[in-house]
């Protein structure tokens, strides 16, 4: 999605850089035999060319020109082009270019440019608190101007969220994924996963609140279901969509906050740590499991629980895939999400589901043995 921006943005530039070097004088200098090669490169569709062009135009117009509104025009293409995959490398040249527009020397309009830089110095520095606050000045700035939504702004605020739920800063992250989810719903509708991502940072948001009220489940089950519904059925375990599984443990892992909390958030809760896939509708495609699947355990226990995690109250939950072999054991059982991201439930979950096996077979079409998930959920009660 971001070449695509990226790429017009750099049309916009050529057209601009077109009238700059209309004066003859222009036409010897280092730097527009490296911009035509740049735009060279772009036509022809060579990324990796163009950035290494762009970047040779701006820093010989740097040494020919130096304070210019081509060199503001030159430094912008370049970070334009590898703000996206190289975002160390573009802190360079787009703080040059926003230098420039402050100092008045360029007329780029400024918006953007300043979102740009401090998005990739936030992203250089992924642990620095300074430069993500810097990030949102930046974005409520854009906010009280009403200026549009844009790719970039919708990133942004999704980087801003996650940074803040990482540092339990609840209410900060909730409201920075809404603005997250509002802002990809405008530029990139058909993105289903920002979108996703979004309403999950969201949910995480309100379940982790200090002082957690019941309409703060009430919320966090709102966001992970509406997460939920935004993705089609799945085909297999191999490709099933991380994201949608990222939301389907959410959505479980808020039913077992609210039965700790002993919250009523007018949804069924589940009162089990096993819950099998046939439990969520419009998981699997209809043929993927026919109606003669019949599954019967003949070993399964739950996980035992993380003694870390049990003793600092930690809850938490895990989506796991799995087939049948043709001694009705698990087999390629693997960890499709877990919740929190890279914690001791999902190695928990994945090691009791290898030891699980059926009573009976699951039926004679071969897709009865195949692409089984259970949801494991780690409560405290």
């Amino acid at each position: 999605m971001g070449t695509v921006v990226n790429f017009f943005r750099s049309i916009f530039i050529f057209t601009a850089m077109m009238i700059v070097f209309s004066a003859p004088s222009a036409i010897a200098q280092p730097y527009v035999e490296e911009y035509n090669a740049y735009v060279d490169a772009l036509k022809a569709g060579d990324k990796a060319q163009a950035a290494k062009h762009a970047k040779a135009a701006w820093q010989a117009a740097e040494k020919s020109l130096g304070d210019d509104p081509a060199t503001a025009v030159l430094a912008y293409n370049y970070a334009l082009l590898i703000y996206m995959s190289r975002p160390q490398d573009a802190v360079a040249p787009i703080t040059r270019t926003v230098a420039l527009i402050d100092a008045g020397i360029s007329d780029i309009p400024p918006h953007e440019p300043h979102l740009i830089r401090a998005y990739v110095v936030a992203v250089a520095a992924p642990d620095d608190s300074k430069a993500l606050n810097a990030l949102q000045v930046v974005l409520d700035a854009r906010e009280d101007a009403s200026i549009a939504a844009t790719e970039l702004s919708a990133l942004a605020w999704l980087r801003v969220a996650l940074f803040y739920l990482s540092e339990g800063e609840s209410s900060k992250a909730i409201r920075a994924s809404e603005h997250a989810e509002t802002h990809f719903k405008i530029v990139a509708p058909d993105e289903i996963n920002y979108q996703g991502n979004a309403l999950i940072v969201n949910a995480a948001a309100y379940l982790m609140k200090r002082a957690r009220t019941e309409q703060d489940i009430v919320n966090a089950h709102d966001a992970a279901y509406r997460a939920i519904f935004m993705y089609p059925p799945q085909e297999n375990i191999e490709t099933f969509d991380p994201h949608y599984a990222a939301a389907l443990v959410w959505h479980y892992v808020v039913h077992s906050f609210a039965k700790s909390d002993a919250v009523y958030t007018s949804t069924r809760l589940g009162e089990v740590k096993l819950v099998d896939d046939e439990g969520f509708p419009r998981m699997w495609r209809a043929s993927t499991h026919p109606e003669e699947c019949d599954i019967e355990w003949k070993k399964r226990k739950p996980p035992f629980y993380p003694t870390g995690e049990e003793y600092a109250g930690y809850m938490g939950g895990a989506m796991v895939g799995y087939h049948f072999d043709a001694d009705l054991n698990v087999t390629e059982a693997r960890i499709i999400a877990e919740v929190p991201n890279s914690s001791p439930f999902g190695k928990a979950a994945l090691k009791a589901i290898k030891t699980y096996s059926l009573a009976k077979n699951p039926g004679a079409p071969e897709s009865c043995s195949r692409n089984w998930t259970t949801h494991m959920l780690f409560i405290i009660e």
